[in-house]
């Protein structure tokens, strides 16, 4: 096992902590009100969501200088706000948290420019109050802040990492498809150009462009007559991120699909974001992102949001609502494991086994290859090509990408994806040749092997959504 590890956390884990809202098939809640999930949250939870290889929890909406959900009353101090039964059972766990705080995201939305004397102190006794906390890790603010907020993202972050070196800082930001002129500074209404002052904005303020990107679709007319899809925009925001932070220098990671959502009754009638079911569907949102050299992943989420009415509603997540036998809601039962949690829980085992290896390399440019005769789905069509000089050849049966990256020796890294829809579930094929190399250490599935190259080839069998890590060497 790797020394270092890779930082994975999940939004709504282990168990929503606030106020429950109950999935809307359910009705209301089966109790009392003013009982919260909180008073049910137990070890076993926190253990699964441990087992599944998270190595964080991260809370949003419930946090410290709050509303008292259980006791419905306002607070002012983390030992009234509830949040103190959920730490100390983190600390038992040895879990780390990321902390919210609603009094926090309410400052980021405020657009202040710079921080009052006041807002200074209420931090300051924020980080205090939960610092008695071993398992404090960091804080969270607000949800994909909008590009007009950067100057007050970079105050609470310049502060809060002043009178806490350490912290851990972790927001989502916005992906590509969300990057209309309204999002950004800039008045221009080409998003691609907006996005990329976004991500260079948020990136060089935070240090850090943890972004969001669901790439995997359905349209179905029922449920054994389903159409998956990708959406086609899924690799240039990787590029315009991996760029941008090569070009400023700040680190990147991904908010990965693990819910399925979209119009309340309508799942297998329009395009939507499917339900994740199977290690492909993870796999190749978790390699795509190693292939562009990023070093955290998050997943949205373990534990079912809320139902955001007609808009949006919640179908599955990583764990599903606690149930009796007869299928009714049971607040005190144990959460039931989706399809989703034994696929996540592969995945990150896997990436974990090589963290060193991926914390190791850093991103140059990604190749891509498509089966002979075939053109570039828009997919791949959308991100410049990049030519490694020591990648002389590259084919496959299907679509992949290539990733290239460098370690800080200069020695070569490669990300080799397939990139087919996992959906459709198709094996693929890929021929590399390399220059000045006789063999190849590669991470397949986690593990080290290393390889043969006939005249530096050698062909790469790849499972849906499987990543390989490729490392060329020159015998002496």
């Amino acid at each position: 096992m790797s020394k270092k590890q890779i930082e994975i956390g999940a939004f709504m884990g282990p168990r929503r902590p606030g106020h429950q809202y109950w999935n809307r098939e359910y009705g209301k809640h089966p109790d009392d009100p003013t009982e919260g999930y909180r008073s049910f949250i137990t070890e076993k939870d926190f253990q699964d969501y441990m087992d599944c290889g998270f190595t964080f929890a991260y809370l949003e909406e419930d946090g410290w200088y709050d509303y008292d959900y259980i006791n419905r009353k306002q607070v002012d101090k983390f030992e009234d706000s509830g949040l103190y039964t959920y730490m100390e059972l983190a600390e038992k766990m040895n879990l780390p948290v990321v902390c919210s705080s609603k009094w926090l995201i309410e400052l980021v939305i405020s657009g202040k420019e710079e921080l009052s004397d006041e807002d200074k102190a209420i931090m300051k006794k924020m980080v205090e109050d939960l610092s008695k906390y071993k398992m404090f890790k960091g804080m969270t603010y607000l949800d994909e802040p909008h590009g007009y907020l950067v100057k007050t993202v970079e105050a609470v972050e310049n502060y809060l990492k002043s009178i806490k070196p350490d912290i851990f800082m972790y927001v989502a930001m916005l992906p590509i498809y969300g990057a209309t002129s309204m999002y950004s500074n800039n008045i221009t209404d080409d998003k691609v150009v907006a996005y990329k002052e976004y991500v260079q904005k948020m990136g060089t303020a935070t240090g850090k462009f943890v972004f969001d990107h669901y790439p995997l679709y359905v349209d179905a007319k029922s449920p054994t007559e389903q159409v998956t899809s990708l959406q086609s925009d899924y690799y240039q925001n990787l590029d315009i991120v991996a760029q941008t932070a090569k070009e400023h220098g700040f680190e990147t990671g991904l908010i990965v699909q693990s819910t399925s959502w979209g119009p309340y009754g309508k799942e297998y009638s329009s395009m939507h974001p499917r339900r994740i079911e199977t290690k492909a569907d993870v796999a190749f949102q978790v390699y795509s992102a190693i292939a562009y050299g990023m070093k955290s992943i998050g997943y949205y989420t373990y534990w079912p949001h809320y139902s955001q009415g007609d808009r949006g509603y919640v179908y599955s997540a990583i764990v599903g609502y606690p149930r009796n036998e007869d299928g009714s809601p049971n607040p005190n039962g144990e959460t039931v494991k989706t399809p989703a949690y034994y696929a996540v829980q592969e995945v990150n085992r896997e990436i974990q086994k090589f963290a060193d290896v991926i914390w190791n390399f850093n991103w140059e440019g990604t190749m891509t290859a498509t089966g002979a005769g075939k053109e570039k789905s828009d997919l791949l069509a959308m991100i410049p090509e990049y030519i490694s000089p020591r990648v002389l050849k590259l084919s496959s049966e299907d679509e992949i990408i290539l990733g290239c990256q460098k370690d800080e020796d200069g020695n070569d890294g490669f990300v080799l994806v397939n990139v087919t829809d996992p959906g459709k579930n198709i094996a693929n094929r890929a021929t590399i040749k390399f220059a000045e190399a006789d063999s190849a250490r590669c991470y397949i599935c986690g593990n080290e092997r290393m390889v043969q190259l006939e005249e530096g080839e050698y062909t790469f069998e790849l499972e849906p959504g499987q990543g390989i890590f490729i490392i060329p060497i020159k015998n002496p």
